[in-house]
């Protein structure tokens, strides 16, 4: 593993601790690296909330680079909660391997999860009221590894049960599909993580209960149903808070 990987190893596995950012950044100012500046400001985005500059000098950088090192909203580097249960670490020739597998393309803050974590699943922590309860969420998100992310597959029986499994409706549900792989389910273990890997959903998060009628069904495409969140990390952030 070159410097670099160790680097942004160091910053995923202890996302908490700035020493590692801050070390990154020395190394990379020496070198002459803009991604040096990024890291500090993104120190100085944690601590205060503002990430417009954040986002400015992201402007040109590797965008899965920028999501590895970077919190929800910018990027998929977590904190304040735990993950666990993850896959063994992969590489980019492995993500690129898969996207070949499924004919399409991930969008950057997800390769980037894939290679800080390879899946996992995401405990929030117990949280404390103003009078002092701790209460325990017992709220998991899962995530899966490579390996498991696939097509959702189509079949008649995912059809309405009031609606016929005539032609029209295997290709229309099919084609809306085909722009989707799953990648986790949510908490209910119910409803299943759709990543859009083509054009025009690419990036975007849908959550579908694939076991009833309204969610995946023909008369649900046909509306055109909002996502979930325009990207995974808009996804993370939201489950964070």
């Amino acid at each position: 593993m070159n410097e670099d990987k160790t680097f942004i190893r160091a910053i995923v596995d202890n996302p908490g601790d700035n020493t590692s950012r801050l070390v990154y950044a020395d190394w990379l100012d020496d070198r002459d690296d803009p991604r040096g500046t990024y890291l500090r400001a993104e120190h100085e985005a944690v601590v205060t909330g503002d990430i417009a500059r954040l986002r400015q000098l992201a402007v040109g950088l590797d965008p899965v680079w920028v999501a590895r090192v970077s919190m929800p909203p910018i990027g998929v580097c977590i904190d304040g909660a735990k993950i666990a249960h993850c896959g063994p670490q992969i590489t980019t020739d492995e993500i690129a391997t898969l996207e070949d597998r499924i004919g399409g393309e991930f969008p950057a803050d997800y390769k980037a999860f894939l290679l800080n974590y390879n899946g996992g699943r995401i405990d929030l922590p117990s949280i404390q009221t103003s009078a002092g309860e701790i209460i325990d969420l017992g709220i998991e998100w899962w995530f899966y590894e490579a390996h498991e992310v696939g097509p959702f597959p189509v079949r008649p029986d995912d059809y309405s049960r009031d609606e016929e499994a005539d032609p029209e409706i295997e290709v229309a549900l099919a084609e809306w599909c085909n722009r989707f792989v799953v990648v986790g389910h949510d908490p209910d273990v119910i409803g299943s993580i759709f990543i859009g890997v083509r054009n025009p959903h690419f990036g975007q998060v849908y959550i579908f209960d694939t076991s009833v009628e309204l969610e995946c069904s023909y008369r649900a495409i046909q509306r055109e149903p909002r996502p979930y969140a325009n990207s995974f990390t808009e996804l993370l952030a939201s489950i964070l808070q």
